[in-house]
């Protein structure tokens, strides 16, 4: 049996397109595990609602963020300390907490609505 030119194009075609299907199949990822804590912005609430008294309702960013490293076991490091304070200034300019400094320290409390 002679093979044409035209079965030899197809066979080609056939192979890439194999590859093809096998190169998309391996790009897929993965899902992403789910986060082992809340959002920023939940864990300030509980944090700032845990830690305030009947005589001191204003609490620090610095209680804030060891609160929560503690309450949810996340490391104490500078990105977990940034993500606090970044959470902090966006609750803040969204009119949920309440900031006062007195010298150079800055307390919050949540705004009653």
């Amino acid at each position: 049996m002679a093979v044409t030119r035209h079965q030899t194009e197809s066979a080609k075609r056939q192979t890439r397109r194999s590859s093809t299907v096998v190169r998309i199949q391996s790009t897929k990822k993965s899902k992403k595990p789910s986060n082992p804590h809340p959002p920023f912005a939940q864990m300030i609430l509980e944090a700032i609602s845990d830690l305030s008294d009947r005589k001191n309702k204003w609490i620090s960013k610095f209680k804030i963020a060891a609160w929560i490293c503690k309450n949810y076991s996340i490391p104490r490091s500078a990105s977990s300390k940034h993500f606090t304070f970044l959470a902090i200034n966006k609750a803040v300019c969204e009119e949920i907490l309440d900031a006062r400094t007195n010298g150079t320290i800055t307390s919050y409390k949540i705004v009653k609505q």
